[in-house]
């Protein structure tokens, strides 16, 4: 496999493992360790849920950071050529 493709796979099978590992240890920890002297048990699981979304989030945005931050934050790396097209 060429290092560019090995990189990607490797970073697309960390962050699917994040986006399940990540709420999961964040509703587990918020439901039963944060929450745990909360008497109502609606709001305990609805709490947690809310932590599950902020933990699913939480990937999602640092995904998209590191994709950004490998594409070069958007900046044009063309060497001055505009679109590869030569003026007649």
């Amino acid at each position: 496999m060429p290092p560019t493709l090995n990189r990607t796979f490797t970073k697309l099978l960390t962050y699917s493992i994040a986006m399940v590992a990540v709420p999961f240890a964040a509703y587990k920890l918020a439901g039963d360790v944060v929450l745990a002297g909360m008497e109502d048990a609606g709001q305990r699981t609805m709490y947690a849920g809310v932590a599950a979304v902020v933990g699913v989030n939480a990937v999602l945005v640092s995904y998209v950071g590191s994709a950004l931050w490998e594409d070069g934050g958007g900046t044009d790396r063309g060497g001055g050529e505009e679109d590869g097209k030569k003026d007649d």
